[in-house]
């Protein structure tokens, strides 16, 4: 095997690095709102909504919408979380509240 093939293990750790990668650049907008102290109460109100649907609709693991729910009482940190590569941020962006505002 020449050092230019990849292991299956190898593609798929780079197609999931990929799909993060999008994920991210999704969330970019979101981030910058979180990170305005004038935006980001509509990046908030939105996502609240969201998470009101997922409950009312049985749509989301009940741990999705208890850590979204705390982490949307810091925006900060909220946006920290979104733009991170750690196996939480990972999870969180999977099921994300902020629909709305992805690109």
């Amino acid at each position: 095997m020449s050092s230019f093939e990849f292991t299956s293990k190898q593609a798929a750790r780079l197609s999931q690095m990929n799909i993060e990668d999008k994920r991210i650049s999704a969330h970019s907008v979101v981030v910058m709102m979180l990170r305005d102290k004038y935006a980001r109460k509509d990046a908030i109100n939105s996502a609240r909504q969201q998470i009101a649907k997922w409950k009312i609709n049985q749509l989301c693991s009940p741990d999705y919408i208890q850590e979204w729910e705390i982490l949307l009482r810091s925006p900060l940190k909220a946006a920290n979380i979104l733009e991170s590569m750690d196996p939480i941020s990972i999870r969180l962006r999977q099921n994300s509240p902020f629909s709305a505002f992805l690109r």
